[in-house]
């Protein structure tokens, strides 16, 4: 498939000469892009972190090429890559998708997510659980003789326990931005 410079150039050859961006226009009018572009750019942001949820990731120090990025709470654009590191206008910022945001804090700080459905009478309700990664060292568990003595230890294996769950949410996504606000409230806070 040829690229949208060389299809210009071919158009050129035939036709009356006219800039890019007027044959890109056109080349959009015929193609009927004009139509195709936003739906397909709203049904995508939903894919996507909020605004808001990015600023915070950033100050965290997320840096990871995203296909899209914010301008504002406003601005949206979905253009190639872009990272954090690499454009430093202020007030832009790289817009991840959730699953990336969610690896993120599963790399970076060992911390997993579940969100599930609960059926009750009337309807559906979703809640996430938020667990750690980190798992005793052997030390702490001993060896297979010291098995019948008794002694405290922290398992590391939930943070559960400590209210990381939430259960009031009425659809999948908002339990899902639920539990991204409180991964970022647990890094932010160090309740790790």
């Amino acid at each position: 498939m040829a690229t949208l410079e060389t299809q210009y150039k071919n158009w050129l050859k035939e036709n009356e000469p006219i800039t890019y961006s007027e044959w890109l226009e056109k080349f959009s009018e015929m193609h009927h892009l004009d139509k195709l572009k936003e739906p397909t750019r709203i049904n995508m942001k939903n894919e996507f972190i909020p605004y808001e949820q990015a600023v915070e990731l950033k100050e965290l120090g997320f840096d990871e090429p995203c296909m899209a990025w914010y301008g504002s709470e406003d601005i949206f654009e979905i253009s190639g890559s872009y990272k954090n590191s690499t454009h430093t206008i202020g007030y832009c910022v790289s817009a991840p998708l959730y699953q990336q945001a969610f690896r993120w804090f599963r790399e970076k700080y060992n911390l997993v997510h579940e969100i599930s459905w609960s059926k009750y009478k009337g309807g559906v309700s979703f809640d996430y659980d938020v667990f750690s990664l980190v798992l005793p060292t052997d030390d702490e568990l001993g060896n297979e003789d010291d098995i019948y003595i008794e002694k405290p230890m922290e398992t590391y294996d939930s943070l559960a326990g400590k209210s990381f769950r939430d259960r009031d949410s009425d659809t999948f996504e908002e339990a899902e931005l639920a539990c991204l606000n409180k991964l970022i409230e647990i890094v932010k806070t160090n309740k790790l």
